[in-house]
């Protein structure tokens, strides 16, 4: 049986809270060649041109890939609240209908991800555990939406409700190119 959902999201959230808790920060100098990695990266998938120019195709990697770089020039450190937020952008522009836009936004996730992991080893098994519960959610959500059509439905309403809410899932993960509510291709196959 799976732990419930609240559970997963406060044990997620105290490791990140531990993380916090004993300091972790990224460094200048470490964001500034996160930031550098970053816009290599932008740059290999053509987001940015070798001149600098933003491509306007990629809006959702642009914006992170900006702010990679406003924290390399401010020359801060970067909190675990902070990776946090660029963690969220990057996952974000991974669900972008584009599958270019998608592949760079799972490139520069993992980037960001193994930079994270030494500084933070927590941080892998809190994102995890935020992960499951997300789909947790998702799943629930639909559970929640079946029972309210159920009496739609005639004899076993509940049964066919909640086939109806699945299969419209899956439509909308076909149209969204496997991304949609960010499930990995394991969980769709599930």
């Amino acid at each position: 049986s799976a732990p419930p959902i609240q559970y997963l999201r406060d044990q997620a959230s105290t490791l990140y809270q531990k993380a916090e808790a004993r300091g972790v920060v990224a460094s200048p100098t470490d964001s500034l060649l996160l930031a550098d990695d970053m816009y290599k990266l932008g740059q290999k998938e053509g987001a940015i041109s070798p001149t600098g120019r933003v491509n306007d195709t990629f809006p959702d990697v642009v914006e992170a890939i900006r702010s990679f770089s406003d924290y390399a020039k401010a020359g801060v450190p970067i909190s675990v609240k902070d990776l946090q937020v660029l963690r969220s952008k990057l996952t974000e522009a991974a669900k972008s209908t584009k599958a270019t836009e998608q592949r760079l936004a799972m490139q520069m996730l993992r980037k960001l991800d193994n930079f994270v992991e030494p500084l933070a080893p927590e941080l892998k098994e809190a994102n995890a555990l935020y992960r499951r519960a997300m789909v947790g959610d998702l799943i629930e959500t639909q559970m929640e939406l079946a029972a309210s059509d159920a009496g739609q439905f005639s004899g076993s309403g509940y049964e066919n409700a909640l086939r109806r809410r699945f299969r419209e899932l899956d439509r909308h993960i076909i149209r969204e190119d496997g991304v949609a509510a960010g499930l990995s291709m394991a969980e769709i196959a599930a």
